[in-house]
């Protein structure tokens, strides 16, 4: 199969952004296992902005949601952590189970731990 000089230059294009979005997330990852929140915080929003296929990304949501609520930012992160539930994200719904516990709200509590245990 021959390739056009125009298709391997955006074949290499495509290899690169996806290594540099690999790379950061991987350092952004790295910051919030160091318990860095804050910076991570920080790392995972570049990520989300970085373009519009990021922010449908649950990966990112989840892991910025984790980053926002280990730093406080409880409202916050429930805009996240929904978006990564409805991809089906486990985790999301962990955290969703226990911001609504916290609340108070036992009914959206035990639906998200069900949801999360059903994995």
């Amino acid at each position: 199969m021959k390739i056009s000089v125009r298709q391997y230059i955006s074949l290499l294009f495509v290899i690169c952004v996806v290594s540099v979005n690999a790379s950061t997330l991987k350092q952004a990852i790295a910051l919030y296992d160091k318990q860095k929140y804050e910076e991570a915080v920080v790392a995972f929003k570049k990520l989300y902005a970085k373009n519009s296929s990021n922010k449908k990304n649950a990966t990112i949501n989840l892991w910025l949601g984790m980053s926002l609520f280990e730093t406080g930012n409880i409202e916050e992160s429930i805009k996240y952590f929904k978006y990564a539930s409805s991809k089906d994200i486990a985790e999301s719904d962990y955290y969703l189970a226990k911001i609504a516990y916290d609340k108070h709200n036992y009914n959206d509590a035990y639906s998200h731990m069900n949801k999360y245990m059903e994995v």
